[in-house]
């Protein structure tokens, strides 16, 4: 019986320490736990560090940022310049059309007035060597038609070149 009496006491030790040994065992594991995390937000921490652009690398970023700013301004400055350009080249181009359309009118239209003053003046003169008369007479009617075919042919062209 002192086998099962010790046995029993042993039992109750176990039953008696059981509890404080869980306690124990449970702190330790408490403890434990709160290392891996501890663990896990410095490891979580550091590739958070690792994934944010360090100050330099900021700073490299930021200067070809403006470098880049500075080109697009150049470019823009250069562009603006251009379009003046092309409006000061499309005012003069117009300016052109408008002079060449008054003297090209003007000369056809000199043209035309005097052909059809020689042919008022050969008309009403009975004087004239008929064959004369009427080889000039051909010859102004070829100037006459000529020179509006000319007008309307400038007149086209000046139309074409404004739009």
């Amino acid at each position: 019986m002192s086998y099962e009496l010790k046995d029993h006491e042993s039992k109750s030790e176990d039953v008696i320490s059981r509890p404080n040994k869980l306690k124990v065992t449970n702190d330790s594991l408490l403890t434990s736990n709160e290392k891996l995390k501890s663990k896990i937000e410095g490891i979580n921490h550091a590739k958070q560090d690792s994934l944010l652009p360090s100050k330099q690398e900021l700073v490299s970023v930021n200067k070809e940022l403006v470098s880049t700013n500075e080109k697009f301004a150049t470019l823009n400055k250069q562009v603006v310049s251009f379009s003046e350009k092309i409006k000061q080249h499309d005012i003069t181009q117009a300016d052109f059309i408008n002079i060449a359309a008054y003297e090209l009118k003007t000369l056809t239209h000199v043209i035309i007035g005097y052909s059809e003053l020689l042919q008022m003046d050969f008309e009403g003169d009975d004087n004239i060597n008929t064959h004369n008369y009427n080889t000039t007479k051909k010859v102004l009617k070829v100037i006459v038609r000529s020179a509006n075919e000319l007008q309307k042919l400038i007149n086209d062209i000046l139309n074409i070149a404004k739009n």
